[in-house]
């Protein structure tokens, strides 16, 4: 099921990308990411992922023909930045979609802002459960924080049949939506 909808996914993002871009010379593809700041470590991860991706389409033919352009922004993980970027990639870069290579709260940021101008956006990693309320046009590839909790409250108790614990979370969206599904796993395990 989780190919299936990555595969339409994947098709509807495609199919949009063709479809705007009949006129221009080649698909630009919003990239918001942290490149500076605490999260330098896995923006840069992101990066190279997201680079690599562009490299195998356009190593293709690319989309219909049309090469694969990433226009990169830092956003430093920081909805400050982002939300200003999305506008920017979307209102003078003319991106036709957006992709989020940034943490939930950049990503959430962005997101309104995709979703106000109708604009599709992917979330790569971030894992606020609000990420993909925003609408219609953003989606996210992992599984929400509350939902990877719930599997290590799962692995804890159920596999390794540990009763207590001691939680240290992070401080942040990732940390309290991890530790959220954590609590919430039935009381059978953990």
């Amino acid at each position: 099921m989780k190919k299936l909808i990555q595969s339409l996914l994947l098709s509807l993002v495609c199919v949009t990308l063709a479809s705007v871009s009949a006129f221009a010379d080649s698909i630009k593809v919003g990239f918001n990411v942290p490149l500076t700041g605490f999260a330098a470590a896995d923006g840069n991860s992101a990066l190279v992922g997201a680079e690599l991706a562009v490299e195998q389409v356009n190593s293709t033919g690319g989309v219909n023909g049309k090469m694969l352009e990433l226009v990169i922004y830092d956003d430093q993980a920081s909805p400050k930045e982002s939300a200003p970027l999305a506008v920017k990639l979307i209102t003078q870069d003319n991106v036709v979609a957006g992709i989020s290579g940034s943490y939930s709260g950049a990503t959430r940021a962005a997101a309104t802002i995709y979703q106000e101008n109708s604009t599709p956006y992917i979330s790569a990693y971030a894992v606020h459960p609000d990420i993909t309320r925003a609408g219609d046009y953003v989606f996210r590839t992992s599984f929400m924080g509350e939902v990877q909790g719930r599997a290590g409250a799962e692995l804890i108790g159920d596999m390794m049949g540990l009763k207590r614990v001691a939680m240290i979370k992070l401080n942040n969206d990732f940390g309290k939506s991890l530790a959220d599904g954590f609590k919430k796993k039935p009381q059978n395990s953990a």
